[in-house]
């Protein structure tokens, strides 16, 4: 069992999906459109989450998508929650992960340890806040009430090669 919430982002492979699921992570975020603002493959997306079990799915896009494509992609892929980049609104009945708080945000996403501070808490559902080395989430294993990490996927050296030695010494961390 894990000490601490944790949420990967920018999974985009099966090698990804597995490892964080396999520790027992909270959510998995799927990157549903790349940099240009194209949409991704969502067959390929749907592929990966059926073979992975536990993780909630989040979905991860650059730009605020339209209510139209939001309801293609959950009829699609049936998300848990979606990753939002910006302060703006969505007409959706999941939670939300955004940088900023908003009416509708559950969960915030902090793209650093200081930011944690300014946080109102009692306003939101629960915080995660990315992190890239190992003293990040000993200092927040030290605090009365941890928030969750981010942890970010990415590309694999070759189809299912991948190295991890940094998230390896996060979970041998944080696994109890």
């Amino acid at each position: 069992m894990l000490k601490l919430k944790v949420a990967a982002f920018s999974i985009s492979n099966l090698t990804d999906a597995r490892y964080f699921s396999a520790y027992g992570v909270d959510w998995l975020a799927y990157t549903l459109e790349d940099n240009r603002g194209s949409l991704a493959d969502l067959d390929k997306i749907q592929e990966i989450i059926q073979w992975v079990e536990g993780p909630k799915s989040i979905g991860m896009f650059n730009t605020v998508p339209s209510s139209e494509l939001l309801d293609l992609i959950q009829a699609k892929i049936n998300l848990d929650a979606l990753a939002l980049p910006k302060y703006e609104t969505v007409d959706i009945k999941i939670p939300i992960f955004s940088v900023h708080p908003l009416e509708s945000t559950t969960h915030l996403i902090l793209t650093n340890l200081k930011n944690l501070e300014k946080v109102d808490k009692d306003s939101i559902t629960s915080v995660y806040v990315k992190v890239s080395v190992l003293s990040e989430v000993k200092t927040i294993l030290e605090m009365e009430k941890p928030p969750g990490i981010i942890l970010e996927g990415g590309e694999e050296a070759e189809v299912g090669l991948k190295s991890y030695e940094l998230y390896d010494d996060i979970f041998d961390l944080i696994y109890d």
